[in-house]
């Protein structure tokens, strides 16, 4: 009597359905784009949180700046606004000159410094 063969599964090769493939490529690609516009949208509503709180940040300085000299030299709001507007033509003239924000850190640093004597980063704690 003649021995039966039995068949590797493991080596049958099946023939690949065509739309099938191209469905899990498709499929594989969109969960792809799906992940990355999740993550777009994450990364873009961190950084819109981080900007309103350095704008809140930044109008508290100065509201406090004019109540220090208004408190202290006893400014007028004329003289405030007259002060906070040359700060901002200053911080205009500043910015128009180049968009390295780290270049623009060190002029104003190396400005305080010389002009008006006040190291800027042992001021912040």
């Amino acid at each position: 009597m003649g021995k039966k063969k039995l068949k590797n599964p493991f080596l049958i090769k099946k023939p690949i359905d065509p739309v099938r493939a191209a469905s899990g490529i498709a499929l594989a690609d969109y969960q792809a784009r799906k992940r990355a516009q999740k993550e777009l949208a994450t990364n873009e509503e961190i950084q819109y949180m981080m900007d309103t709180r350095d704008e809140w940040n930044e109008q508290w300085m100065w509201g406090l700046f004019c109540v220090v000299l208004h408190r202290r030299y006893k400014f007028t709001p004329a003289k405030l606004t007259e002060i906070l507007g040359e700060i901002q033509a200053l911080h205009n003239e500043l910015y128009d000159m180049t968009l390295d924000y780290e270049e623009v850190d060190k002029i104003v640093k190396r400005m305080a410094k010389e002009e008006a004597g006040v190291d800027i980063d042992s001021v912040y704690l």
